[in-house]
């Protein structure tokens, strides 16, 4: 069999969720990651569609996460604000602004959600990059992961030598100080501040500050405003609402046009024209299963 040769890119989008502008959709289905392999990947996505001459072009919302992105397909390509076509395989980082990805042919992707001061670690990337780079990563592994995943065509199946083969490179992975800060911004970012957060850690501020760059790409104040904005979005799909009121003041915010600019800058509309005109497409943004916003499959 013909090696597959792979350019590993670093790109600011989140390549995740997709809707058409026509009435065919794609397949789109969620699981939850095992033991062994949940602290670092937080949910796997996998996108499939049946027709060879699919169309797609969609908006994504940053999220606060990072991904692995098998594409065994068609190649997505950003449209906006670049035009780039992505590879193979794609890790994705965390971006503050929305981008926009167009796919012509077959769509077949698995999409591995990580935590990023993990997944950062185990590879040995430093995420604190400006504009799209390619990142070589001279690691033969993945070229032979990928043709067995391509090879592999449950979705399962996927998931199981995809995580046996991170469990190799990882090994018994130990959180430090800079996870503990990530996991708690995750957590508790519409009811902490940065201060309350970071007030435990035994860190300079100047190491903790770049070390966090390092390992997320951006700062620690910027992620609580991506998570912020994300949480609420969420709760506003999953509770089909778009009346954000009450969310913004359980979220620490101290006043909503506060909010409002920080969603703006983030999602690229103000709250009430995203969800007024793209109420459709926000289930699968967000990753939402339309008759139970909450479950996952598998």
């Amino acid at each position: 069999m013909k090696k597959k040769s792979f350019t590993f890119s670093i790109v600011l989008i989140k390549s995740r969720k997709l809707s058409a502008e026509q009435d065919i959709m794609p397949e789109v289905k969620f699981y939850k990651p095992d033991d062994h392999i949940k602290w670092m990947v937080r949910k796997f996505e996998m996108i499939k569609s049946t027709q060879d001459d699919l169309q797609l072009t969609d908006n994504f919302i940053p999220r606060p996460d990072i991904a692995m992105v098998f594409h065994f397909g068609s190649l997505p390509r950003i449209i906006y604000p670049v035009d780039i076509e992505l590879k193979p395989l794609t890790i994705t980082v965390i971006s503050d602004r929305p981008v926009k990805l167009s796919v012509d042919g077959k769509l077949d992707s698995f999409i591995a959600i990580c935590n990023a001061t993990v997944l950062s670690k185990i590879l040995h990337l430093n995420l604190n990059i400006k504009g799209i780079k390619n990142v070589g990563i001279s690691d033969e592994r993945f070229t032979g992961l990928w043709e067995k995943m391509d090879e592999m065509k449950s979705n399962k199946g996927r998931i199981k030598i995809f995580s046996e083969e991170i469990q190799k490179i990882a090994g018994d992975y130990q959180f430090d100080q800079i996870d503990r800060i990530y996991f708690e911004i995750l957590e508790n970012s519409m009811g902490k501040s940065l201060q309350k957060i970071t007030e435990n850690i035994c860190l300079t501020k100047s190491t903790l500050n770049r070390n966090f760059l390092k390992r997320t790409g951006v700062s620690m104040k910027k992620l609580i405003r991506i998570a912020r904005v994300h949480s609420i979005f969420e709760r506003m799909i999953g509770e089909r609402r778009s009346d954000c009121r009450e969310l913004f003041y359980q979220s620490n915010y101290y006043d909503q046009s506060h909010f409002i600019k920080d969603f703006r800058a983030i999602t690229g509309f103000t709250p009430k024209h995203f969800f007024k005109v793209n109420s459709a497409l926000c289930k699968i943004l967000s990753g939402m299963d339309e008759t139970n916003p909450n479950s996952v499959a598998g």
